[in-house]
């Protein structure tokens, strides 16, 4: 049975990966060292509401979501790997256990911090709407020329729309049918 401290904490760095959703977080940039902090921030209250020190969870989530460019290389062009959160789960491991803390717990909170977040792909919310979109476009295109220019500026449209109340916290559930 999953403790709901660790559905607190899915909920908390998706809610991270959100907040920095359609910024610049590259390296180097203010997105970057703020979406490590904030890591680092949830990972230490999330350690101390399991009854662990704010510093082993700050240094697990923040030193896992510093390493987060290179952990990105492994498997890259995959949709989600293991191997990216296996990466993190050893970073975050390592990092809490320098800190002090324990390397089970770091490793649950990087894991949690990647999978839950990065591996999420946040940043890619429109992209995939859109990508999604062109796909169903391709088999409308044949059929009516009017219909596709309809439906394709439409759809930028659609996927900011989604895109945004996605950021905001807010779910989004639509259908969609294709006939002949």
């Amino acid at each position: 049975m999953i403790e709901h401290r660790y559905t607190v904490a899915a909920a908390a760095f998706y809610g991270v990966g959100e907040a920095f959703s359609g910024m610049d977080v590259s390296m180097g940039t203010s997105g970057y060292y703020g979406k490590v902090l904030m890591h680092g921030i949830t990972g230490g209250v999330m350690n101390v509401l399991s009854g662990g020190k704010f510093g082993h969870g700050f240094a697990a989530a923040g030193v896992t979501q510093a390493f987060a460019p290179a952990i990105g290389k492994i498997d890259k062009g995959s949709r989600f790997s293991a191997g990216r959160v296996a990466a993190a789960a050893v970073v975050g491991g390592t990092a809490s256990s320098l800190s002090g803390g324990k390397f089970a717990n770091g490793a649950i909170t990087g894991a949690f911090s990647r999978l839950f977040n990065d591996e999420g792909y946040h940043q890619t919310v429109k992209k995939r709407v859109l990508e999604s979109g062109n796909r169903a476009l391709a088999l409308v295109k044949d059929k009516s020329e009017q219909l596709y220019v309809y439906a394709k500026n439409a759809l930028g449209e659609t996927a900011d729309y989604i895109a945004e109340k996605l950021k905001s916290g807010l779910s989004v559930k639509f259908d969609a049918e294709i006939t002949g």
